[in-house]
């Protein structure tokens, strides 16, 4: 049984699935296949600092995955929070780079990599 919810596609792995107090009875043998979108978000915190705001669907690996991309293009990142919300993982990073916030063109740069990388639907397991 397949469960729309907004932009949502729902597989339940059980059989319960509860939304706006209707409760949706599915088969136990039916998967999860999540499609949701990654947005990105980069603004300036100053003169010295940018602030990366990102939200995607939840895997395991992913926050290696986000750090990995920082680091791949010399961005460095002063603190961050890491938090899930059922299925999206939203996280908050301060960073610079060579000091200062974040250039136009690093910002198109880093949010490309963060729109192809994250988009990918699995990650390597071999790469952990």
């Amino acid at each position: 049984m397949l469960c729309a919810i907004g932009s949502c596609r729902l597989w339940a792995l059980n059989p319960f699935i509860i939304h706006k107090r209707c409760i949706i009875i599915v088969p136990s043998w039916v998967h999860l296949d999540v499609d949701i979108a990654t947005h990105i978000r980069i603004i300036d915190e100053g003169p010295n600092e940018s602030l990366v705001l990102i939200e995607t669907a939840d895997r395991p690996g992913l926050l290696r995955e986000i750090v990995k991309i920082l680091t791949d293009i010399n961005v460095r990142f002063r603190s961050g929070e890491f938090d899930t919300e059922g299925l999206v993982a939203k996280s908050r990073f301060h960073v610079n780079y060579r000091g200062e916030a974040l250039s136009k063109s690093m910002k198109q740069v880093l949010s490309n990599c963060f729109q192809y990388y994250l988009r990918r639907p699995e990650t390597n397991v071999g790469s952990y």
